[in-house]
């Protein structure tokens, strides 16, 4: 035990914390996960999401752009949106964390290996808590809403042109908000396909992207992205 959080281990320790917290969450469920991770969550874990929801608690859920190209993840994200979340998505999680009526913060611990198993911080500093609350606020704020991601997945021809134009244009020095302009698509959507493109190749910089997708024959072959 230290001063403002507590650590509990083991699968079922971590399942039955998380569902106790949930469950007695009054007001707002703000929960931020990386990768595929809503397919691969314990069955007592959803059941208490949509248990909150249903007690009418407003929640938001942040998740990556990979999650709405999974099938079982996307269901999930559905059930959630049909239950009364909002869901947003961004191209970078950096960690899952779900946060409780700005009062308390749930944060998993990775395990040192895989033979051992993480735990689960239970955090109640304020400042911790502001911090976070802050640091979902700003991602919040540059995603994109599920709906507006899944009626892209139903055209993707025009997504390869899109992203093609996108790295040409980048590859040529044109600044995100000329792209978008040229593209008549909007500053966050732009700069969403270049951090997608960025993660994809490996690049660190934009300059490198270019370079990258010049060598790859990005530049010329939607159906090579």
């Amino acid at each position: 035990m230290g001063v403002g959080y507590e650590v509990v281990t083991g699968p079922g320790a971590i399942a039955n914390a998380t569902i106790h917290y949930a469950g007695r969450c009054r007001e707002e469920l703000l929960s931020a996960a990386p990768g595929r991770c809503p397919g691969r969550l314990d069955p007592r874990t959803r059941m208490a999401a949509l248990y909150s929801l249903a007690r009418g608690v407003k929640a938001r859920a942040l998740y990556q752009h990979v999650a709405v190209r999974d099938g079982a993840s996307r269901s999930y994200l559905a059930k959630l949106a049909a239950s009364g979340a909002r869901i947003r998505l961004a191209a970078l999680v950096p960690g899952r964390s779900l946060v409780i009526d700005r009062d308390v913060a749930l944060l998993p611990i990775p395990g040192s290996d895989r033979a051992v198993h993480g735990g689960l911080a239970i955090v109640r500093e304020p400042n911790v808590i502001s911090w976070l609350v802050a640091t979902f606020e700003q991602l919040w704020a540059d995603a994109a809403p599920l709906d507006e991601l899944i009626a892209e997945l139903h055209s993707d021809s025009q997504l390869d042109h899109t992203r093609v134009a996108i790295l040409r244009l980048m590859a040529s020095g044109e600044k995100d908000a000329a792209i978008s302009r040229r593209l008549s698509i909007s500053v966050r959507t732009c700069r969403r396909y270049i951090a997608e493109y960025m993660v994809q190749v490996g690049a660190t910089s934009r300059f490198q992207a270019g370079v990258i997708a010049a060598r790859a024959g990005h530049l010329d072959s939607p159906a090579a992205i």
